[in-house]
């Protein structure tokens, strides 16, 4: 497992091991996030410098050297989803959308200004980009389908458009595309069908932050005052053991699940807070 707070640390399945990078000072990550494949090719977003890991070196790109993006004017890059290195889609400030496929850095056209935070997809013709307006909770959801990118109506509807979509799923299932978006509450849809609320989430007005998933019927999802609940396709669980609801220093920062194991993390009391979950 990798994981950042200020620095980039390694979990080898005991302990916790901080990793240098460019030899970069302690702390000097803080506030970036990571994409990776696998422990040989991973990316690190830090605002306006991407690094790449691919296996021998780490490769530095400073994005105002690119010419696709002014930094700090346009603002500052937040996460990065794609299927290779070379294929790579990259979300930020001001709706802004870089593509990067080996060698050379695009601007993408988009139909918003909003602030994009969260990147995922299935395929390089079928990826969703999620954000919201911090002052508002305005929710912005944008698909792109190989071509173009488009405003969800996830975005404009009633039901959505105040919560603060941070997060978006889309899984295979039966012979149909099942969709799950998360901000303050979990939104689904299956296929071109209308997005439905599941209100039953426990106490989903503090999630907002994580959500990580590998089937429609196996999700989880992690928020503000250690809110960890699981949708097993017929009911919500809330684990109990790490909710704190008094706790205003207390929350998820990011989830990810793959196989049988869940990693939530996030800060607790002002120190680095770390889940790990095995199913047997």
């Amino acid at each position: 497992i990798l994981a950042l707070n200020g620095d980039l640390h390694r979990f080898n399945g005991t302990s916790w091991n901080r990793e240098t990078l460019n030899g970069h000072a302690p702390g000097a990550l803080s506030g970036a996030s990571i994409f990776g494949f696998n422990d040989n090719d991973f990316w690190i977003i830090d605002g306006s410098i991407m690094y790449h890991w691919n296996g021998t070196a780490v490769i530095e790109t400073r994005l105002e050297k690119t010419g696709v993006w002014n930094y700090p004017h346009d603002g500052v890059i937040h996460s990065a989803w794609g299927t290779s290195s070379n294929a790579m889609f990259f979300v930020g400030d001001s709706g802004t959308i870089l593509h990067f496929d080996g060698t050379h850095w695009t601007k993408m056209s988009t139909p918003t200004k909003e602030n994009l935070y969260v990147i995922r997809g299935s395929s390089d013709t079928d990826i969703w980009a999620t954000g919201y307006n911090p002052n508002t909770a305005e929710s912005e959801v944008l698909h792109f389908d190989g071509t173009t990118w488009t405003e969800d109506k996830l975005s404009t509807s009633g039901t959505a458009y105040s919560y603060g979509i941070g997060d978006v799923v889309e899984f295979d299932s039966a012979g149909h595309k099942v969709l799950a978006a998360a901000g303050s509450t979990v939104f689904r849809r299956t296929d071109d069908g209308p997005w439905w609320m599941d209100g039953t989430v426990p106490n989903g007005d503090h999630i907002g932050i994580g959500f990580a998933a590998q089937s429609p019927n196996d999700l989880f999802v992690a928020g503000g005052w250690g809110v960890v609940a699981h949708w097993s396709g017929k009911s919500w669980k809330r684990y109990d053991q790490f909710y704190e609801p008094d706790n205003p220093v207390y929350g998820a920062g990011g989830a990810s699940y793959r196989g049988n194991t869940l990693c939530i993390v996030g800060v607790k009391n002002g120190t680095s807070w770390v889940l790990l979950g095995q199913r047997q």
